[in-house]
């Protein structure tokens, strides 16, 4: 009781997150939710899910840490499908299973409702709950004044009070309707700090007067409250007291896309790696965060769901991970498709969440990148699936099987910085961010992994290995020791393949650079061997080699024109390079029959002459 009252949620975000959850698992298709930002004195959570009865209410209330979910009883109390005690009664994968969700509010407020209802019945369920969080109590000494170690060995109990609950029925207009709303008040005030991103704007406020360089707020926020009172402060610069990447006509869909496309317009406006702890008070911050975690589309395309219109190279991994086979996806088809990666974990299509102005989606962009100095410019997808029943071992120690469904999405940018990583979903929810070093990757390849996204999409086992939290894992799991070991395999096959594509596009660039090189150069000695000579084009082509060189690689040259010795990695690339130079010097030479009357041996020791002279100035 101490751990949940106290909080084991880091963020205010996480409490609405746990919200979203549990409407989701009571197959609602719409979530609401209303806050008085800049203020947060008030948050509202509504939803039209299948609602509670009184008795399902009160199981919730008296029965913290318990919850009825893929159990029996959930059938029973119709919080469960009669079939499946691990969907919804609508079939949905449930994201709950400990029953603790709903207080994760206790870090929010210190009092909140409860109003819920399911179809057919004629009455609303109330409950009015009043918290308390276990260091807000102070422990009653013991009758006996023995000391504090004598209560911890229970000779004392300390007493302590929860909270109260005052639960009512309230008759309903509409005896159809269904759903539940929780109405968070009396906020508590390092809540409405966070929330307002007092930090920040106080930090904002002072920099003048503690260095003597004024800080610019978030470049996008909801606005700031002036300290010590309830009137907004007017933003730094301008008469406005808000600053969103969207406008207030937007509809709740296009004003989301907006606030995504804000970060990746960041990268033209000069910023070359986004931060959203940069861009964003904590407000927006929160909004994406909370996109990224509940199971909801994409705000453009599922990565599975790419095709040939995408200007994308796609591959499958192999169950070992330890291959990657290039893979041709038509336009008619998809990645999910020529792949086999067989069905979505759960249909999210009919879900949605709406946090005041903004429509949430999944804020990560796989198409219409934006174009870099990369030498490698096309997207790489790699996707793959994975199962291990884990036979011969017992069930309770292995946790049964796992299996998921996996992308690696290579780009030479990521934005913003916080989508460079590995983020695992479990019934297409998540709690964790991206994780930037791939659950300990042990080589060093910081350059490449910054440039990897990567989602597991869990399909079967995994809870065992979540936390308290859904914020974190037990890494001695089973489960994720299999993960990672599948993980950090298919990480190597992905830098291996990139780093052969790159070598192959660099090597496609300078050979194309080259080419344009030459066709300039043509130009040049084209007009002066018909300005001197009188002939179109007739320059002659001049041969170089290196001896020994070029007959262990199996290339005949002209043995009568042969110029130095080309040795090293790349001493092909270097040879077509100075022929291309001193090539086009003879040429103009040969213009003016300069080169006429020299022997072989002679008109060798001139080129290679020219040749280190080039070298000196490179």
């Amino acid at each position: 009781m101490a751990r949940v009252t106290d909080g084991i949620y880091r963020h205010p975000a996480s409490a609405l997150r746990e919200l979203i959850a549990n409407a989701y698992d009571a197959d609602a298709t719409r979530v609401t939710i209303r806050t008085d930002r800049p203020r947060f004195e008030r948050i509202t959570v509504d939803d039209d899910g299948i609602g509670m009865s009184q008795e399902t209410l009160l199981h919730l209330l008296y029965h913290i840490g318990g919850s009825a979910k893929r159990t029996q009883l959930g059938t029973r109390l119709g919080m469960t499908s009669p079939g499946n005690a691990r969907l919804s009664p609508g079939g949905r994968p449930l994201i709950g299973k400990i029953g603790i969700g709903i207080f994760s509010v206790a870090q929010l407020t210190q009092s909140f409702q409860i109003v819920t209802k399911q179809r057919g019945d004629s009455h609303w369920n109330v409950a009015s709950v009043v918290l308390k969080q276990y260091s807000d109590s102070s422990p009653v000494e013991g009758t006996n004044g023995d000391s504090e170690e004598d209560d911890l060995d229970g000779s004392d109990a300390t007493e302590y009070e929860a909270g109260k609950v005052l639960v009512w029925r309230q008759e309903a207009a509409d005896i159809e309707v269904q759903g539940t709303s929780i109405i968070l008040t009396s906020m508590r005030p390092q809540t409405r700090e966070t929330l307002r991103s007092q930090d920040v704007w106080e930090a904002v406020e002072n920099s003048e007067t503690d260095t003597g360089r004024k800080l610019q707020p978030p470049k996008y926020h909801i606005g700031a409250m002036q300290s010590g009172s309830e009137s907004l402060l007017q933003r730094v610069g301008d008469n406005a007291t808000s600053a969103l990447p969207w406008h207030r006509s937007d509809a709740q869909s296009e004003a989301f896309e907006r606030l995504v496309s804000s970060v990746w317009n960041a990268i033209y406006e000069g910023e070359p790696n986004p931060r959203l702890d940069r861009l964003f008070d904590y407000y927006l911050e929160m909004a994406w965060h909370l996109a990224l975690a509940v199971p909801l589309p994409y705000v453009k395309k599922h990565p599975f769901e790419l095709d040939a219109t995408d200007n994308t190279i796609f591959y499958r991994l192999t169950n070992s991970g330890r291959q990657a086979e290039r893979l041709d996806v038509p336009a008619a088809s998809s990645v999910r498709e020529v792949a086999e990666l067989g069905d979505a974990v759960a249909d999210v299509a009919g879900f949605q969440v709406f946090l005041d102005d903004l429509e949430l989606k999944r804020p990560l962009n796989m198409t219409d990148l934006p174009p870099t100095q990369n030498s490698l410019r096309q997207p790489i997808l790699f996707a793959g699936s994975f199962r291990e029943e884990f036979d011969g071992i017992d069930p309770e120690l292995s946790g049964g099987p796992l299996a998921f469904q996996s992308y690696f999405m290579w780009a030479p940018k990521i934005a913003p910085v916080e989508s460079q990583g590995v983020l695992i979903r479990v019934n297409e929810a998540s709690g964790t961010s991206f994780d930037p070093d791939f659950l300990l990757y042990p080589v060093t390849e910081r350059q490449r992994m910054a440039q990897i996204t990567c989602e597991i999409f869990i399909t079967e086992g995994f809870d065992g290995a979540l936390n308290i939290d859904r914020e974190s894992f037990n890494f001695a799991h089973p489960h994720v020791v299999a993960l990672t070991r599948w993980v950090h395999r298919s990480l190597r096959t992905v830098i291996a393949e990139q780093k052969r594509l790159g070598k192959a596009a660099r090597t496609r660039k300078r050979a194309a650079d080259m080419s344009a090189q030459a066709e300039r150069a043509q130009d040049i000695i084209d007009e002066l061997w018909l300005r001197v000579r009188g002939e179109d084009a007739g320059a002659p082509e001049v041969t170089f080699s290196s001896t020994g060189r070029a007959e262990a690689e199996g290339i005949r040259l002209d043995p009568d024109k042969v110029l130095g010795d080309f040795s090293g990695a790349n001493w092909i690339e270097r040879r077509i390079a100075e022929q291309l130079k001193i090539g086009s010097i003879a040429r103009l030479l040969d213009a003016y029959e300069l080169l006429d009357d020299l022997k072989q041996e002679d008109r060798d020791e001139l080129l290679a002459s020219v040749r280190r002279l080039l070298q000196v100035f490179e």
